[in-house]
This record gives structure tokens, sequence and C-alpha cells, in this order.
């Protein structure tokens, strides 16, 4: 199964937020891809947990961007 250019590969943890897969890329480099389900009361209310873990993964995924984080919105 494919997510955007990633080949999902298998399960690594779940819970309430999302599910977290084990992923390669187009060179075979694996990766662990975090997938979470944001509710329309979560897209509304801008202070809730979800909109800082995504403002933090923008500015590292920016900062290091061979290194770290990707975020993908759907």
């Amino acid at each position: 199964m494919y997510y955007k250019n990633y080949i999902l590969n298998n399960v690594i943890g779940n819970g309430i937020c999302g599910i977290v897969y084990s992923v390669f890329d187009e060179n075979n480099k694996e990766y662990a891809l975090k997938i979470e389900k944001i509710t329309q009361d979560e897209q509304i209310n801008k202070n809730l947990k979800i909109w800082r873990e995504i403002n933090f993964y923008n500015n590292i995924g920016n900062k290091y961007p061979d290194y770290f984080i990707k975020y993908y919105n759907q």
C-alpha cells in the first residue's frame, strides 16, 4: 500500500490519535510515518495539542529537511 511517495510496510504502533507505520521511500530508505485523523472540532480550535504538534513538525522539518518530519495535509 502507498501513501504519497512512501510504501507502507507495517504498523509500528497505534492509539487514540492515530497509527504509526514503518515506510520506505523511493530510495528504499526506512522512516516512521504517523497518520492522525483531525476531527472537525479540532480543525476549528487551533489551541489544541494537535496544532502545537503540527507547528513543531513544520518548524523542525524545515530546519532539518533530510532528517526529520514532513507534514502532509490531506
